[in-house]
């Protein structure tokens, strides 16, 4: 059998640690075989310790360096943990290794630790470079186990148990300061002593009063002290035991290097109400003036005046009563201890003998005392183990019952045998099941399923086979089930039974009974769309159809119109050559009739030829202007509204003319346009061809077209008025 005990000091390590849970990067360094073998995954990128390994640990509260330790240890791993200890730690600890291993087991250590001094020779290094030792002596080491530890371990806290902490009292570290310089400010300089004379406590400045410290230190404060102080304090001290009350010692003269100065000593006693013994304050203030001589002082001062003789005469007093006291109390003690050498001599060799049984039977229980501490230690080890598992058992039992009980679905759990485990409430719908069911067969129980034979089949089936079977069943009252019958298995593997969950789908079966109706009358309607767009098809067919011989039409109405346009624009062609020609004609008419009447000359030729390649050039000029805007733009570009619009104007203007139409054009801005100019110009031209049109058909005086063009927001705006009548109220419509 193995048993592994994890210890630690910190509970929440020992909680978090003992529930053997990682993730999948903490196990990377795992091979898969021992990953498969000794671990369960539990969720995604999280396994957990199988039960097999998890049961072969307890895990429990222990400290090193306060408890009893374990015994019969085969191995023991601590590393990393002697470095953080003092040396005096270190080897109260490996003590306690040493013994706690069984002969020949092994110690374990962190690679920057190591067994030194006497405790070397106790162990056999197995590996330097591993740490690994093993024990070679098998003799009892003294144990300093802390007289102050707990009786046992600390266990893990049942549930509604309190332990309960007493937190040191705290100190406001600012009132320690104010009150150190209290002290500081209005204590004369002082020491406080204890009731053997050594100091305990030092008001103010006091190294003037004291004796140069050399060697070893001494905290009496008679060897502190020298001269006539140490006379004063000596006597004044032995005088306020003895009496309790507080004396004064005046103009005690003290002596330095520099200068000598006189000193009032007072020693104050200070009680305790909890026991007899007595501190004392002793307090100095240095005389300022030179007192009188002592034949003038008053009969008080007299008495406090420190004068060397006379202490020095009660010191010496003091000192040979003590003398006394103490050889008489040496003669009974001679007397005694003679008497009592005599009983001592008679008895020590009885006691020799039982002493040498006494301490045989003593190393005897101190070894069994020792084996039943560490025996009681794993006792109380394991436990805690117990109990916190219990207490987590408990937990997840709770859990699983509040899961069951708040689960609508009726849940049955069998075992392999076909004996129910266990049940929730809400499987009594379809199940008659009581609490004293449990551990019956399932064959026994009446149940409200129409099928009740393919139940016990479906069972059988999952058990050999461990696969899912879920299907949809029928009660008797007409309700619909979701029967869903899943393997459990137990963490090695192996089905330990079967979970059976019914779950009540009739709102589901009635919501499929009206989807299907829905469908039904669906594809009713889809049948009928599809007859419907058959129709659509044929009916769009013939309208495109008609659409294609309208399109045809109106191919040749616009090339009927381009025609017309055509003719017109031949007309204002010639409407603009014939004055140009008539002009041309009458010029040459002149050159014949000069000639008759000997009036022609080289200079009248001249002129004439002049006038009449002016006009043919004019002519020329309205050639081109027909011809370029006549053909089609194929990409944009910027040009001027106003010159189009004047350029398209020219081409009929000898046709307005001729009908008394009159024509305005005016511009603002020079308005710019990024287009086709051509096609522009043949709107414009189109626009006052109609209004043109109008006239002659209106028999319109005083006939006039108004164009302007100006820029508006970054943009050309064009208005072509007249007084023709406008557009008559039938065909605006359809403009």
């Amino acid at each position: 059998k193995i048993t592994v005990f994890a210890t630690d000091v910190h509970k929440r390590s020992l909680d978090s640690a003992a529930q053997g849970v990682f993730t999948g990067d903490g196990l990377a360094k795992v091979s898969p075989a021992r990953l498969q073998r000794f671990f369960v995954e539990v969720d995604k990128n999280l396994y957990k310790v199988k039960t097999e390994l998890r049961k072969l640990l307890t895990f429990a509260h222990h400290d090193l360096t306060r408890d009893m330790p374990f015994c019969k240890l085969d191995l023991i791993c601590c590393r990393n943990l002697l470095i953080y200890l003092q040396p005096e730690a270190q080897r109260k600890v490996l003590s306690l290794f040493h013994f706690a291993l069984k002969m020949n087991g092994f110690l374990f250590l962190g690679k920057s630790e190591g067994i030194g001094g006497p405790m070397a020779n106790d162990f056999e290094t197995v590996s330097t470079q591993n740490k690994l030792f093993r024990k070679t002596r098998d003799h009892k080491l003294a144990l300093e186990i802390d007289a102050n530890r707990r009786g046992s371990p600390q266990v893990i806290q049942r549930a509604g148990s309190q332990t309960v902490l007493q937190r040191p009292a705290s100190l406001d570290r600012r009132v320690l300061n104010d009150y150190d310089t209290m002290l500081e400010r209005h204590i004369p300089p002082g020491i406080l002593v204890d009731d053997t004379f050594h100091v305990l406590h030092c008001f103010g400045d006091v190294a003037q009063f004291m004796k140069p410290l050399r060697g070893r230190i001494e905290t009496d404060i008679l060897s502190m002290t020298e001269g006539n102080l140490h006379v004063a304090l000596s006597t004044s001290l032995q005088k306020v035991k003895k009496s309790g009350l507080r004396t004064v010692t005046r103009n005690i003269r003290l002596k330095t290097a520099e200068e000598d100065y006189l000193v009032d000593v007072t020693v104050d006693p200070i009680p305790y109400q909890n026991t007899s013994s007595l501190h004392y304050h002793i307090y100095f203030q240095q005389i300022e003036k030179e007192p009188p001589p002592l034949a003038q002082l008053p009969k008080e001062a007299e008495l406090d005046t420190f004068e060397p003789s006379l202490y020095y005469r009660q010191h010496l007093a003091d000192l040979e009563i003590e003398l006394q006291i103490a050889r008489a109390d040496l003669l009974a003690t001679q007397e005694n201890l003679q008497t009592t050498t005599e009983a001592l001599n008679t008895t020590n060799e009885e006691l020799q003998a039982a002493n040498e049984e006494l301490q045989s039977a003593n190393e005897e229980l101190n070894s069994a005392n020792e084996e039943l501490h560490s025996t009681n230690e794993e006792l109380y080890s394991v436990n805690s183990e117990f109990e916190r598992s219990n207490l987590e058992l408990k937990q997840l039992n709770v859990d699983l019952i509040n899961l069951l009980t708040s689960i609508d679905s009726g849940i049955i759990f069998l075992d392999k045998e076909k004996h129910i485990r266990k049940f929730n409430p809400a499987i009594s719908t379809f199940f008659k099941l009581l609490p004293q069911d449990i551990g019956r067969p399932i064959d026994h129980i009446a149940y409200q399923l129409a099928d009740q034979t393919g139940l016990s089949a479906d069972i059988g089936s999952v058990l050999r086979d461990g696969m899912v079977v879920e299907k949809e069943v029928a009660t008797r009252e007409g309700d619909w089930l979701l029967s869903r019958i899943m393997p459990f298995r137990s963490e090695e593997g192996p089905r330990e039974g079967v979970v059976i969950t019914f779950t009540n789908i009739s709102k589901v079966k009635d919501a499929e009974l009206k989807v299907k109706k829905l469908n039904e009358e669906l594809a009713k309607r889809i049948k009928e769309l599809e007859e419907t767009y058959l129709k659509l098809e044929e009916e769009s067919g013939r309208r495109i159809r008609a659409m294609e011989e309208l399109r045809q039409k109106d191919q040749l109405m616009i090339q009927q119109s381009r025609m017309a346009a055509m003719g017109e624009m031949l007309g204002n062609i010639a409407h603009q050559w014939r004055q140009p020609l008539n002009v041309l004609g009458l010029q040459i008419q002149e050159l014949k009739i000069s000639y008759k009447l000997g009036k022609f000359s080289e200079e009248l030729l001249e002129n004439g030829v002049q006038k009449a390649m002016e006009i043919i050039q004019h002519m020329s000029q309205t050639i081109d202007d027909f011809r370029d805007f006549l053909v089609l733009d194929k990409e944009k570009k910027p040009f001027s509204v106003d010159q189009t619009i004047r350029r398209s104007a020219s081409l009929i203007d000898a046709s307005l003319k001729e009908h008394n139409i009159s024509l305005e054009i005016s511009s603002s801005g020079d308005p710019q346009i990024n287009g086709h100019q051509n096609e522009y110009g043949q709107v414009i031209l189109n626009i006052l061809m109609n209004a043109k049109d109008a006239f002659v058909e209106n028999g319109k005086s005083e006939a006039r077209i108004s164009v302007r063009a100006w820029t508006e927001d970054n943009r050309a705006v064009v208005t072509i008025t007249d007084n023709a009548g406008g557009i008559k109220q039938e065909i605006i419509e359809r403009i």
